[in-house]
């Protein structure tokens, strides 16, 4: 199923119509399982994001081998397929908050649900642990619907940890808008939740409501899962009917509300965020909010969350909020853990994110791109895409010191994009110096069409139809480029911070000594990913192509292939153009593919 992302601050009527509309918008873009990101709508008026898209068993089934013991090892995690170590890494090295049961004992149960054969239907899916401190004991949670979450509650302690690495809400709906002093406290005590979900008590977060809409093989639907406390978890209600999916969304968005009280929908995901200005624009819903992250990732590990603000919150207050939250020892927390990470890259850009989130005034239309949690480099929102919407210049010129100052925190062995992030920070916040009179449209007129490259006319199209819904002053930057293909994003996460930094320079293009870089990278990357993965055999056409570089040929294919990233490359295959030292076949997971496509990317468009 996919769900649809959104985060709503009230100001309209989210009306019938823009549901109507909605819906109309992604007919013919959900295949039979269900799988569709990027949608127009009609004559263009509306861009809607959707991620979380989670594999049913027969698409688990025929992208891996068949055995039971092997397919239930794997997560359909937002569209990606975790391999089975990887998620016990995580659990075991992330999320060891499991009362006074240790790591070892928790992962014990997971490998007796593995082993076991009443579980080998569950879908595909990765159901979650639930641990209960009273008693102490772990429980598996068969999620059906997907939110892969792990529960550990007592009293009036309710956390919820997710297998998902996408965004995590920490707010929620209130009898009134939430004190961001009161959301930085329930961040720093562990406070979060998963998926889609209105909380009526954050505080003690007894009761909420989960809903969903989704289009896969049965078409849409639209579940409400209410959860009245701890005890009862979620009772699901499921509508199926277009008209009364429309009504219920309506009906559950203004429950117990009246019209004149604020109301957070709040659904996570990157992909929506990067457009919920335009929807709610149209929809008459202004959105406020900005992404932030929990102060201490050894308690919470979870590495942005959405803050939701008061109306009269200040901008001064905000930031004075931010920079307290950043303390010198939240930054000592953050280097020991970065410094621990087997691949720290991987998980950079979350914290990234937060640091920008510092300085952004919570009542403007502020949107960071999460670029939809884990994408194609996996382990949690690594595409390194993040989309800005100002209002003032002045804030983007505000991150810099901050950003300078934690240079020197990042671990020496931070690979090129997070740098390439830093450095387009310092460069957009010059250019603005520079140019106080810049727009979204003379800042797209830098890029010029090469900057679209490959990746076909939707993409071009939506970027202009993005800048032309800005109003003056406002400016909007996109950092990945993605080409897509009956509903599938394939990224090329690392090119746009190249073609941004050389847009803004003068004119795009990549010279010899960048090119390098860029493939240097790749290439050792590339070499610790063989390393570490089991051995496959290649099962991708795909790989046939790789090699001679020809992005023709890979566009060509990307539109006969389904599902791609999910797949298998031979690794000898891709072996001259990433001019790795080692042979041997390796599993091909969406990173090394997301590798090899950017490199036969280069190759075609610059050469050695």
């Amino acid at each position: 199923m996919s769900a649809i992302h959104a985060i709503w601050d009230r100001q309209g009527v989210l009306t019938t119509e823009v549901i109507e509309r909605m819906l109309q918008a992604a007919e013919g873009y959900g295949n039979s399982a269900g799988r569709w990101e990027v949608i127009h709508m009609p004559e263009g008026q509306i861009f809607l994001g959707v991620n979380n898209l989670l594999l049913d068993d027969k698409d688990v089934r025929s992208l891996q081998p068949v055995s039971t013991k092997e397919r239930t090892r794997y997560a359909a995690m937002d569209g990606q397929l975790f391999n089975y170590h990887d998620i016990k890494n995580q659990l075991v090295s992330e999320r060891a908050v499991f009362g006074s049961m240790s790591v070892a004992e928790v992962w014990m149960k997971w490998e007796e649900r593995v082993e076991n054969p009443q579980y080998s239907e569950i879908n595909g899916d990765f159901a979650g642990f639930y641990v209960d401190k009273s008693v102490n004991k772990l429980k598996i949670v068969d999620n059906s619907y997907g939110s892969k979450q792990i529960f550990n509650y007592q009293s009036e302690n309710f956390w919820v940890f997710s297998t998902s690495l996408s965004s995590v809400i920490a707010s929620g709906l209130t009898d009134k808008a939430l004190d961001q002093v009161e959301v930085a406290k329930l961040l720093s005590q562990g406070y979060v939740s998963e998926g889609a979900t209105i909380y009526k008590n954050v505080k003690n977060l007894t009761w909420g409501t989960q809903l969903q809409l989704s289009c896969g093989k049965e078409g849409w639907q639209f579940s409400t899962n209410v959860c009245k406390s701890v005890d009862n978890y979620f009772s699901a209600q499921t509508e199926t009917d277009e008209e009364g999916l429309k009504e219920a969304l309506i009906d559950t968005l203004f429950m117990e509300t009246s019209g004149d009280k604020n109301i957070g929908l709040l659904f996570t995901g990157g992909q929506m965020s990067t457009t919920l200005a335009a929807l709610g624009r149209e929809a008459g819903i202004r959105p406020a909010l900005a992404y932030g992250l929990a102060v201490d990732p050894s308690e919470v590990d979870q590495r942005y969350a959405d803050y939701k603000f008061a109306e009269d919150t200040s901008y001064e207050e905000g930031l004075a909020l931010y920079q307290d939250l950043l303390t010198e020892k939240s930054l000592e927390h953050w280097e020991d853990y970065i410094s621990q990470m087997e691949v720290p890259c991987l998980r950079m850009s979350g914290f990234i994110h937060y640091l920008l989130a510092q300085f952004i005034d919570g009542r403007s239309e502020v949107v960071l791109s999460a670029e939809g949690g884990n994408t194609l480099l996996g382990a949690d929102n690594a595409t390194f895409g993040f989309g800005l919407y100002l209002e003032k210049y002045d804030l983007l010129k505000s991150w810099i010191p901050m950003i300078k100052k934690l240079e020197g925190v990042l671990p020496s062995k931070s690979f090129l994009p997070v740098k390439k992030h830093l450095d387009l920070i310092h460069l957009l916040g010059r250019h603005i110096d520079e140019s106080p009179s810049i727009t979204a449209q003379n800042l797209f007129s830098l890029f010029g069409d090469s900057a679209e490259g490959d990746m076909g006319s939707d993409y071009k199209a939506l970027r202009e139809w993005q800048f032309k819904q800005d109003l003056p002053g406002r400016l909007y930057v996109e950092s990945s480029q993605f080409y897509r293909q009956n509903g599938i994003e394939v990224r090329y996460p690392f090119l746009n911070e190249l073609v941004l930094e050389e847009g803004l320079k003068s004119a795009i293009h990549f010279n010899s000594e960048q090119n390098a870089t860029v493939k240097h990278w790749l290439k050792n990357w590339a070499k610790d990913k063989v390393a570490a993965r089991p051995h496959y055999e290649s099962r991708l056409p795909l790989a046939n192509y790789l090699k001679s570089g020809r992005a023709d040929i890979i566009k060509h294919q990307l539109q006969k292939e389904d599902a791609l990233v999910y797949q298998y490359l031979d690794f000898e295959e891709i072996q001259g153009m990433l001019k790795a030292a080692e042979k041997g076949k390796a599993q091909f997971e969406d990173q090394l593919w997301a590798a090899a496509v950017m490199g036969a990317w280069l190759d075609f468009h610059f050469g050695e």
